[in-house]
């Protein structure tokens, strides 16, 4: 309604929580997205959350075909990109629930493949580009 081209539902801004997830996921959440911010910028807070609008306009200038990240590094990708052709921008917070059935489980190559992602999405040549 307020006409931005992207809005994050972010869980670390005030009023956003995760409250019942155990420390250990919470501590590789909060430093992922710290490490997120330090290479691609600190505009937003919550670069691996999935809880997000995109506007139509954004998402023809990203390109989704050209998105070449899988699993998690998709929300971090396609975010990292909307904000290079943003006008405005919103954060609302988001309070997280843990899912009540089933397990989360992020496997270890995830984690390392998303660390990899952020850097060659910081220091891609393309930065942002809907060509990659």
């Amino acid at each position: 309604e307020a006409g931005h081209d992207l809005v994050v539902a972010s869980r670390y801004i005030e009023g956003g929580q995760i409250p019942d997830w155990p420390w250990h996921r919470r501590m590789l959440s909060v430093l992922g997205n710290y490490y997120a911010r330090f290479f691609l910028g600190r505009s937003i807070s919550d670069f691996t959350g999935g809880f997000n609008l995109y506007s139509i306009e954004i998402l023809k200038k990203v390109n989704l075909e050209t998105l070449q990240s899988h699993g998690y590094g998709f929300q971090t990708e396609l975010k990292f990109r909307s904000l290079k052709h943003a006008k405005s921008l919103a954060e609302i917070p988001i309070i997280f629930r843990d899912r009540q059935q089933g397990d989360s489980k992020i496997p270890k190559s995830t984690i390392v493949d998303t660390l990899l992602l952020v850097l060659r999405l910081r220091f891609s040549r393309n930065k942002g580009s809907a060509k990659g």
